[in-house]
């Protein structure tokens, strides 16, 4: 399996799958649309891959773990809120930008529930708010977890691109809202 995972046909059933999936969707991506991108035979991918799932499993698996060091990170208490808040924006909008952008489909959205994307995101509300919160911590938390949850809008204003003043402003934006 190691030479599979090094292979250069299986980086680029990745990124042709990728763009497939950012353009048409999920749904609307096929293995014969993969295959085609990347001018090689269905069974040819397969050989790297067992299904389209895998595919986008793979896709999504570095964002999800990732997010997942992040939220630990933050469950270890070794974050501040302002840190915890930052590194979600730095991780959105690195290389997560597309990701954040796949996860607006629905197809995309099912995957991620087998990754306990939103259990991840309850333990950052869960760390901004405290474990014993009350209302008013829980939703003030959600709030700035949802403000910095915008970004893709905001990378659509940008040009795909998160400035140092948006950025800057996104964050004080999502302290505002924590801190009521």
């Amino acid at each position: 399996m190691a030479e599979r995972a090094a292979s250069p046909l299986r980086a680029q059933i990745l990124d042709v799958a990728r763009e497939l999936i950012l353009s048409k969707g999920y749904a609307g991506t096929s293995i014969a649309d993969i295959a085609a991108g990347v001018n090689t035979s269905k069974a040819a991918l397969y050989y790297h891959f067992s299904s389209k799932s895998e595919i986008l499993s793979s896709l999504l698996g570095e964002h999800v773990a990732d997010f997942r060091r992040l939220v630990d990170a933050a469950n270890a208490g070794r974050l501040a809120p302002r840190d915890l808040l930052a590194g979600y924006i730095d991780r959105l909008a690195g290389s997560g930008a597309e990701f954040t952008e796949m996860c607006n489909d629905p197809s995309v959205q099912q995957e991620l529930s087998r990754h306990d994307v939103a259990d991840m995101e309850a333990s950052l509300v869960t760390a901004l708010a405290g474990p014993d919160a009350d209302v008013t911590a829980r939703v003030r938390a959600r709030a700035a977890v949802g403000a910095v949850q915008s970004l893709a809008g905001i990378l659509a204003d940008e040009g795909g691109t998160l400035s140092d003043k948006a950025r800057t402003e996104l964050l004080a934006a999502a302290l505002r809202a924590l801190e009521g």
